[in-house]
């Protein structure tokens, strides 16, 4: 991964941005699965 954050802060992306985006993708399969399992909207996951 660390091969990959370079090279798209080599094309212009800040490491603020893919920091960003990693951590809107872990929420949306946090999501995901706690809605699979029944478990959204019904306390701690």
């Amino acid at each position: 991964m660390r091969g990959t954050d370079r090279r798209a802060e080599a094309l212009g992306m800040p490491t603020q941005r893919l920091m960003e985006h990693a951590g809107t993708a872990v929420a949306a399969a946090v999501r995901a699965l706690a809605v699979d399992q029944e478990r959204w909207g019904r306390g701690p996951l």
